[in-house]
């Protein structure tokens, strides 16, 4: 596990290099402000941070009267699943991408529904779930919670999101961005 996280750390620092070899970065100069701006272009978006900490504190709580039956690996996928949420907010791939490096924004995309899900999906568990499981709405939902379904849902959203009329939508809004990332 250590070994997948140093790797994944190492190959989103090289995303610099990566965006300015591929991204069709014209010049020198160029290149040199995709630099400038990777160094100096960490900022977070206070409400989305907001909502990660609100999923840390209730998770962490839930895992605390768990004890030892919630198994660390699980534990450890759920915080890099939020590390990496954070990560794709508040570093500069947010800024590189949306100052018209598309290679570097898909990247964020990736990312984030991605990368993060997969994480995040593969620490919960039914016991951390339990006080949620106790209402009703959330019963009658659970049958998306079994792979096949989970596994349409999510491919549902990706190839919604690049139907023409959602795709320009996403990319001319801000507002519909920003639910496109959170879908």
């Amino acid at each position: 596990m250590r070994r997948l996280l140093t790797a994944t750390c190492v190959a989103m620092l090289a995303v610099p290099v990566v965006a300015a070899a591929h991204g069709g970065v014209a010049d020198d100069s160029e290149a040199e402000v995709l630099r400038h701006t990777w160094t100096s272009a960490w900022n977070p978006s206070w409400p989305e941070f907001a909502l990660i900490a609100v999923a840390a504190v209730l998770y962490i709580s839930r895992a605390r009267t768990l004890g030892s039956r919630l198994p660390r690996w699980r534990a450890v996928c759920f915080a890099a699943g939020l590390v990496v949420l954070g990560f794709a907010g508040a570093s500069p791939i947010d800024a590189i991408g949306e100052g018209g490096l598309f290679s570097v924004h898909m990247l964020q995309h990736m990312l984030i529904g991605d990368l993060a899900g997969l994480l995040l999906v593969l620490g919960v568990t039914g016991p951390i779930l339990q006080p949620a499981l106790q209402f009703r709405l959330v019963q009658r939902l659970r049958a998306l919670t079994h792979p096949m379904a989970a596994c349409a849902i999510w491919a549902t959203i990706l190839i919604g999101w690049h139907i023409p009329v959602l795709y320009e939508a996403a990319l001319s809004n801000e507002a519909i961005h920003a639910v496109e990332h959170a879908a």
